[in-house]
């Protein structure tokens, strides 16, 4: 869930140096109304945790509420990204 999300996240903050970088490794749900795996996974999470898969703009909101900002997402050949993050 978002809430804890930012709990980590600010936790992580506090504990990070200015120059540090976070990864995230985790899918980025792709735009538009196409079929994709991440979209599955994410009504899956939703329907049996409290969680969910987030969008470009999703992980840039909530990274930034923690304390981050996102310098990059780098697609893998796998279904995760890795989303490059900076302290703010």
């Amino acid at each position: 869930s978002d809430s804890d999300c930012l709990r980590i996240l600010k936790s992580v903050r506090e504990a990070v140096h200015d120059n540090s970088k976070l990864l995230v490794v985790d899918p980025v749900i792709p735009p538009g109304n196409q079929p994709h795996a991440s979209k599955t996974i994410d009504a899956m999470m939703m329907v049996i945790h409290d969680g969910k898969e987030r969008t470009q703009a999703e992980f840039e909101d909530v990274l930034s509420k923690g304390g981050f900002t996102v310098t990059r997402i780098l697609p893998t050949p796998s279904l995760m990204s890795i989303v490059e993050c900076v302290p703010a």
